[in-house]
């Protein structure tokens, strides 16, 4: 039964992830990515979620870059790209696939938690800070 054994690759992905071993989440998820391609964004997402965690910010925006190009509104990949963005610094960029993002959710349930999550980031990204 070969084709259960892919469930123990992202088992041992979301294991590795949860004990912060990211690498190795990482390639658990490819290997999965490699038998299940239609699942392609949400293993994408999880991945740039290990190199976010891991403070490899550039190499999510990368991967995160690389889906928008064949898919430019998977709001899960913005969402995290905007995450990336945001942690490497680059407030401007993440402004601009925000509001790509809330424009793709303008219609969202206000109960929706990604769309709440994209709101205080919005929220975060545009409030002045008054020197201290």
């Amino acid at each position: 039964m070969d084709h259960i054994k892919i469930f123990q690759s992202y088992g041992n992905a979301q294991l590795y992830l949860f004990h912060k071993k990211f690498k190795e989440a990482i390639k658990e998820f490819y290997i999965v990515l490699t038998n299940f391609p239609d699942m392609k964004n949400h293993l994408i997402k999880q991945i740039m979620i290990c190199h976010n965690e891991n403070n490899d910010f550039q190499s999510a925006i990368k991967i995160g870059n690389d889906i928008l190009q064949k898919d430019p509104n998977s709001p899960s990949i913005i969402l995290e790209i905007v995450k990336s963005y945001i942690s490497d610094g680059d407030t401007e960029r993440a402004k601009e696939h925000l509001t790509k993002l809330l424009s793709i959710w303008e219609d969202a349930d206000e109960e929706y938690l990604r769309f709440q999550d994209a709101k205080k980031l919005w929220k975060e990204l545009n409030t002045v800070k008054e020197p201290a």
